[in-house]
């Protein structure tokens, strides 16, 4: 007893804190254990990585980010236009993986079961997304116009700060891209080489190893 208060019961389902290593792995359904920034980020990569070949939204996003800083670099607007650009790009990008969240989230719990709640959550975080792009096309149109005429400036040292900004984003992009395929390509020779192992584990037809006793 602290301060005439009871101590409180031990709850059992709370975390354990003295496991060893940086994380323990369980099977499917236990908790995964983070005690590191290194393993933050690298989760956090893995998100990356698995979200952008499955989502199509993602995809033409990413096309659309590739698209306007490619169009930074060649007309070097100023740094302030090109900050914004990247800032925006970025959360776009990032409520459509807050979106993709949800809707894992809302399928692990809810399954195939019809629920108006799981709607409107899904509803909600598609909305977030819509705004967002609104807000990311209004933003282009008026950094476009208000950069009018338009020079072509990509081999000269107008605005340089931007233009490194600029490529430094592009190859971002360019590596996310990168990272996605090969973990795709990694995960369909994991996926082939456990479909040959189950095929050689299963037995052969009962009916063809008994066709000597028929004869």
């Amino acid at each position: 007893m602290v301060d005439g208060h009871p101590p409180a019961a031990p709850n059992e389902d709370r975390p354990a804190t003295d496991r060893t290593g940086p994380f323990a792995e369980g099977t499917p359904g236990e908790t995964y254990w983070r005690q590191s920034i290194g393993h933050a980020f690298r989760f956090a990569g893995s998100g990356l990585r698995e979200s952008l070949p499955r989502q199509r939204n993602l995809q033409i996003q990413w096309a659309g980010a590739m698209a306007i800083l490619c169009w930074c670099l060649v007309v070097r607007p100023a740094v302030g236009w090109v900050s914004a650009t990247v800032g925006v790009c970025a959360l776009v990008m990032a409520f459509e993986l807050l979106n993709t969240a949800v809707e894992h989230a809302v399928d692990l719990v809810a399954g195939r079961t019809y629920h108006e709640l799981a709607r409107l959550a899904k509803d909600a975080a598609a909305g977030a997304v819509l705004l967002s792009s609104f807000g990311a096309a209004a933003f282009g149109i008026s950094m476009l116009v208000a950069t009018l005429p338009w020079r072509w400036n990509l081999w000269t040292s107008v605005h340089p700060i931007g233009a490194v900004e600029s490529s430094l984003a592009l190859a971002a992009l360019v590596a996310w891209v990168v990272q996605s395929c090969r973990r795709g390509r990694s995960r369909a020779n994991e996926d082939s080489r456990t479909r040959r192992e189950r095929a050689a584990d299963v037995p052969p037809d009962r009916d063809r190893r008994n066709t000597h006793d028929g004869r």
